[in-house]
């Protein structure tokens, strides 16, 4: 019965460089979300489809906004 190993022929040790290789390049690669420091955004109007959730539109587009500008990473612009 033939032994099963990662590094006893040549394959082998291909799949295996390859691999230490790749999670190596995943753990020290730069991430994106670093590069990202600050995020300007606007918050609109939510439109209400019936006159029961009419009142609801402001309120909610608020709270979001307020909720936005409690994350320093967020810059909300006025609308």
């Amino acid at each position: 019965m033939k032994s099963l190993s990662l590094f006893g022929n040549k394959a082998g040790r291909k799949i295996a460089f390859f691999s230490i290789l790749l999670l190596l390049v995943a753990l020290f690669a730069p991430r994106a979300a670093d590069a990202i420091t600050h995020v300007k955004m606007a918050v609109f109007n939510f439109v209400t489809l019936n006159m029961e959730a009419s009142r609801y539109g402001t309120a909610v587009t608020n709270m979001l906004g307020d909720e936005l500008k409690i994350n320093p990473s967020y810059d909300v612009l006025d609308r």
